[in-house]
């Protein structure tokens, strides 16, 4: 090679070398990655290579959003908690002597090597420092732990003759309708048996179930001789006597026990009314009906005598679980549920024959109206006044004239004869909710400035077809509702648990068009309605009623930021709002900070 030719290779190399240590190549070897990269990038065949397979980014519609955090959050729904519990009679130690029915007896218990245990605060979930910041109201004291919080269930096995616990499932597992895991227990020894899926705040909490050895306690031969296994008629008992036990949570009070030893407040009677409804919408939701409505099987918790109370439907025992709502009634001998006295219009009329069904699906929903009486007004009519085959709606008694028109309307509303007529629980439970938020003002006042009123016209043949402007009127409801609940939970001392918890429930599960159907208890069909209201309108009244919420009405017009979809966050922090104890339709109080 010539010293020409070698040259000239030599200069190639050198400027391949330092181009490639300008571009990284030897020195940054991954920067040619990058340069690769944008190279590609660049390219139109490469920018169009993956469009065929390219997904928009999906927006979650509003009322969606609410669903799951109030639905999906253990800060708003305590029963996403889940916990093992022991299935063996010597974990758990018996206190004292409850109640006691024609099936079971009931005694309060703890487990064996439980300790009595003092929690951090009465609050529970969502308290923190938060609440310091909004109110100068002092901490509540701290509330000890019941030494028995359990409640558990001593079926009486009035077959102690035979062997094994098959019998013991299929006899008693009625009972198991509100625990989630009865399913697994029961293995179809019920056919087609179908308990609810998943727990609900305003349904009995069963912690577990389980059969075992007898324990003969030292009040059961003076209280229920004939369920043991001593009975004088038994000729030959199984060698070791069994029965099923029901482990609960502990509840204060009944509904019956509660309303003759408390002064009634007509804002607490609504809220127990919502949750009433809240357990009835569940169960219609699953296709179970409790079928013995009574006060006696409602039960009450709180921790205090003026505190609203948390209410349960308890009692399943006569409970139809069978994912569907008819039962062939060919014969007397065909068990049509508890107290004949709290059965629905369609049942109690209903004649035994060939090819004959009893429909079950709104009888619960019925016996909620009759029990709304017995909150309000200590009274049920159907105890004694009226006969539920052969009432008229124009029988039943006036309710007292401080009842607020939406819960007067609903309870008459859920005690129609026919059942075709009768409200829905859901649509009662949203009216009734809606009722009770507390916004500054009177709700369908709010409502009305929002321009909601004349909206209720499209409700009648095109609610299917509600115009997004339409729903966008709602949706600045439906935010300042949401908003006040999330400040009612930072703020827990301020509202009762129980309508915390009341607030998440109805927002875990509502949707558009049972809350516009629900609306029409407020704006009923053929009033004259407002139609000058404008979209403007809407957001100047939820923007007033921000305004109430905050320092004033001058601090909030002087406010220079400008307010994000209907409500203005760093205000709404500022006050929390809550009812007068005393109060009946709900009186506001604005909570000043420092």
């Amino acid at each position: 090679m010539s010293m020409k030719r070698f040259g000239k290779a030599a200069y190639r190399i050198a400027n391949e070398a330092r181009l490639a240590s300008r571009h990284g190549r030897f020195f940054r070897p991954f920067s040619a990655v990058i340069i690769e990269r944008h190279r590609l990038h660049n390219r139109e065949d490469w920018r169009r290579k993956f469009e065929p397979i390219r997904r928009e980014p999906r927006s979650i519609d509003l009322v969606e959003r609410i669903k799951q955090i109030f639905g999906n959050s253990v800060r708003y729904n305590e029963d996403l908690k889940s916990s093992e519990w022991p299935n063996r009679i010597d974990s758990y130690e018996f206190g004292e002597f409850l109640g006691q029915g024609c099936n079971a007896a009931v005694y309060s218990a703890k487990l064996s090597n439980d300790e009595l245990e003092i929690p951090n605060s009465k609050f529970g979930v969502g308290f923190n420092e938060v609440t310091d910041i909004l109110a100068e109201v002092p901490p509540v004291s701290k509330v000890v732990q019941k030494k028995y919080p359990l409640a558990i269930k001593l079926m009486f096995n009035f077959e102690h003759d035979k062997d094994g616990d098959a019998h013991l499932w299929s006899s008693m597992g009625c009972e198991l309708a509100p625990y989630p895991n009865a399913a697994k227990l029961l293995n179809g020894r019920m056919g087609n048996f179908t308990p609810l899926p998943a727990k609900h705040p305003n349904v009995v909490r069963i912690q577990t179930a389980f059969v075992d050895s007898l324990k003969v306690l030292p009040d059961a031969i003076e209280r229920y001789p004939d369920a043991l296994h001593t009975a004088r008629w038994y000729e030959s008992i199984a060698s070791q006597p069994k029965t099923m036990y029901v482990v609960m949570r502990r509840y204060r009070q009944t509904l019956h026990e509660y309303v003759w030893t408390h002064h009634r407040n007509y804002w607490t009677g609504r809220v127990m009314m919502a949750q009433l409804l809240e357990a009835c919408t569940f169960l219609h939701q699953h296709k179970v009906s409790q079928r013995d409505m009574k006060s006696d099987n409602i039960l009450l918790e709180y921790d205090f005598d003026d505190e609203i109370p948390q209410l349960v439907i308890a009692d399943f025992g006569c409970a139809l679980a069978c994912d569907d709502w008819q039962v062939p009634y060919e014969n007397d001998d065909v068990n049509l549920g508890g107290n004949t006295k709290t059965r629905a219009p369609e049942v109690s009329t209903a004649k035994p024959g060939k090819n004959v069904k009893v429909n079950f699906e709104m009888a619960d929903t019925w016996a909620a109206g009759g029990l709304s009486y017995e909150i309000l007004t200590r009274s049920n009519p159907f105890y004694k006044h009226l006969d539920t085959a052969t009432y008229q709606e124009l029988e039943l008694p006036a309710l007292p004239s401080r009842v607020n028109f939406i819960a007067r309307d609903v309870i008459f509303d859920l005690l129609k004869r026919n059942p075709t007529e009768r409200v829905k629980p859901n649509i009662a439970a949203n009216a009734l909710n809606l009722s009770l938020f507390r916004m500054g003002e009177d709700v369908k006042q709010m409502m009305e400035k929002c321009g909601i009123s004349q909206m209720t016209t499209l409700l009648a043949g095109a609610s299917k077809g509600l115009s997004q402007k339409v729903n966008s009127h709602l949706d600045q409801v439906i935010n300042l509702i949401t908003a006040e609940t999330i400040m009612a939970n930072l703020a827990p001392h301020l509202i009762s648990r129980a309508e915390r918890q009341l607030r998440a429930t109805f927002l875990s599960r509502m949707n558009r068009e049972d809350v516009w159907r629900s609306l029409q208890y407020f704006f009923p069909p053929g009033i004259q309605l407002d139609t000058s209201a404008t979209s403007s309108d809407c957001f100047e009244s939820v923007s007033s009623l921000i305004s109430s919420l905050s320092n004033g009405s001058k601090d909030f017009e002087t406010q220079k930021k400008p307010m994000k979809n209907g409500y203005n966050a760093p205000l709404l922090l500022k006050n929390v709002i809550r009812t007068d104890s005393d109060g009946i339709n709900g009186i506001v109080h604005r909570i000043r900070s420092k």
